[in-house]
């Protein structure tokens, strides 16, 4: 289980959070995605979540066990993630695309 409490995350210090007070848990063999209009922030909170950007307030936990610093091999073998302009087989709907690439 991934369970994401109150993260927030932005580019400069000083500026908009480009994710702002986001929480939610993903169960053990769930298949999840992000959806939202450009700029809602869907890439940076996979960035956050993996350990691509830095967790600058809230908690990430896999596994009940919180996640610190950069996630390591073990941590990447286990999941799937899929960022913006995946190859996306155009013979497959868009929910087989997902689980081919999770």
């Amino acid at each position: 289980m991934i369970e994401v409490k109150n993260i927030y995350h932005s580019y400069n210090k000083n500026d908009v959070y480009a994710v702002n007070d986001v929480s939610f848990t993903i169960e053990k063999g769930e298949i999840f995605g992000f959806l939202g209009p450009s700029g809602a922030g869907k890439t940076t909170t996979q960035g956050v979540l993996v350990g691509l950007l830095d967790l600058q307030q809230g908690d990430v936990s896999i596994d009940g066990k919180p996640r610190e610093g950069r996630p390591d091999k073990a941590f990447f073998n286990r999941i799937g993630v899929g960022f913006e302009r995946p190859n996306v087989y155009k013979k497959l709907t868009g929910l087989d695309n997902l689980k081919f690439h999770a």
